[in-house]
């Protein structure tokens, strides 16, 4: 139990500030939500113009945007690209943090990464 706390007195505030900036950009694009469903038309065909590879890569060729739930999908893909990347600063915080602290075994890391 030490553990995690050290280990959140250590990365809650930027834990919190992440939390804050994803919830807050999910609620910014759901509320552009209602001008979007009022010109759904406009939208669509302003969609149907990109090249098929520019939507596919997008991931907004099989969207339907009339319904909120599929609008939801499209910007979670955003949400949790942004989580990943936090989640990747994390573990590579706790590992650079625990190597210069020399917590870790040497034999085990370079035995993992060489094998």
């Amino acid at each position: 139990m030490n553990i995690l706390r050290q280990e959140w007195r250590m990365g809650g505030k930027s834990l919190i500030v992440w939390i804050a900036s994803l919830i807050s950009t999910m609620v910014l694009f759901m509320l552009f939500y209602a001008p979007l469903a009022q010109d759904l038309s406009n939208f669509l065909e302003l969609i149907k113009g990109f090249p098929k590879e520019f939507a596919d890569a997008f991931g907004i060729s099989n969207l339907n945007f009339g319904g909120i739930i599929s609008f939801y999908s499209f910007i979670m893909t955003y949400v949790l690209l942004a989580g990943s990347v936090q989640a990747m600063n994390l573990g590579v915080s706790v590992l650079s943090n625990s190597s210069t602290r020399r917590a870790t075994e040497r034999r085990s890391i370079s035995a993992c990464l060489f094998s």
